[in-house]
């Protein structure tokens, strides 16, 4: 499920590597929580109508806490108006952590 997640955000990758280009930032935030929205309601609530969705909640515990953190993490960026290069890196990092996690698990 790693390789299928990391698959469908190179769309969001390019959009935001070309909006960093063109200086164009708001672009990226953007892309990346409409990107969230629709994956997380649109998708979902889709699939639930036409198929039950019944899974196990032990396997997703440890992406649940990164996507809390994720969002807290987002909702701070958002108060602050800008994501330095410094906290880029934090994200990265974050972002390692949970594939190994995931890996590991």
């Amino acid at each position: 499920l790693v390789f299928i997640s990391i698959a469908t955000t190179v769309p969001e990758l390019v959009i935001a590597i070309k909006s960093a280009i063109g200086h164009r930032m708001n672009l990226t935030f953007g892309d990346i929580l409409g990107a969230v929205t629709i994956n997380s309601s649109f998708v979902l609530g889709i699939a639930a109508i036409l198929n039950p969705i019944v899974f196990e909640t032990k396997p997703f515990l440890i992406a649940a806490m990164f996507m809390i953190t994720s969002v807290y993490i987002g909702t701070t960026y958002i108060r602050k108006k800008v994501i330095t290069w410094h906290e880029g890196i934090g994200l990265l990092l974050i972002y390692i952590t949970f594939l190994i996690s995931q890996i590991l698990a």
